[in-house]
C-alpha cells in the first residue's frame, strides 16, 4: 500500500501594474489626462517543496521459501515484531512575494502613477504519508509452502503504519498502513 502523495504548493499571483494615461468625461467629449507608466507587479513566490514519504519498517520472517524444496522436522520458527513506519515529512513553506516596482515620476504637468503591487507568497508543500508497518511473518513463500504444523510457528506482532507529516489532510491523517502478523503468507 502506498501513501497518498504530497503536493507542491502553488506560486503566488503576480502583483498588479498600472497604465500612464486616463481619459476622462469632460462635458461631451472625452480628453486624456496623461500621467506616468505605473511600477510593474512584483513576482509571485515559488511554491513549497512537497514532504518526503516515510520509509517503512522492516519485517521479520522466520523462513522464507522461494520455488524451493524444502522439508522440516521438529522445528520451530520465530518471527520477531516488525519495525513500525517512519513518519512522513513537512512540506516546505512557500516562498517569498516579490516586490512591486517603484512608481513613476510625472514630468511638467504630468501625474505621478502609483507603485506597482506586491506579488504574492508561495503556497506551503504538502506533507507527506507515514510509512508502511513491518510485518511479522513466520512462513513466507513462492510456489509450494512447505508442510510445517501451524503450532510450530510463532509470530511477534505487527509494525504501526507512520503517522502523516504535519497538516496532513488525507482521510486518515496520511497513516501509514499497519504491518500483517501472519504465521503464513504466500507471495507470486
Amino acid at each position: 500500500m502506498t501513501a497518498p502523495r504530497a503536493s507542491r504548493g502553488k506560486e503566488g499571483g503576480g502583483g498588479g501594474g498600472a497604465k500612464g494615461g486616463l481619459k476622462i468625461t469632460c462635458g461631451a467629449s472625452m480628453i486624456d489626462v496623461p500621467g506616468a507608466s505605473g511600477g510593474s507587479g512584483g513576482t509571485g513566490g515559488c511554491g513549497g517543496a512537497l514532504g518526503g514519504g516515510g520509509q517503512a519498517g522492516g519485517s521479520s520472517i522466520a523462513l522464507v521459501s522461494l520455488k524451493a524444496m524444502v522439508t522440516l522436522n521438529s522445528v520451530t520458527l520465530k518471527a520477531g515484531k516488525g519495525g513500525d513506519g517512519g513518519t512522513g515529512g513537512d512540506g516546505q513553506g512557500g516562498g517569498s512575494k516579490g516586490t512591486g516596482g517603484n512608481s513613476g515620476t510625472g514630468t511638467g504637468t504630468l501625474n505621478d502613477s502609483c507603485r506597482g503591487g506586491d506579488g504574492g507568497k508561495g503556497g506551503p508543500g504538502g506533507p507527506g504519508g507515514g510509512g508502511q508497518g513491518g510485518h511479522s511473518l513466520g512462513l513466507a513463500s513462492t510456489g509450494t509452502a512447505p508442510a510445517i504444523e501451524m503450532k510450530q510457528i510463532m509470530t511477534g506482532t505487527a509494525g504501526k503504519g507512520g503517522a502523516g507529516g504535519t497538516g496532513n489532510m488525507a482521510a486518515n491523517m496520511g497513516k501509514g498502513a499497519d504491518g500483517t502478523a501472519a504465521a503464513t503468507q504466500s507471495f507470486p
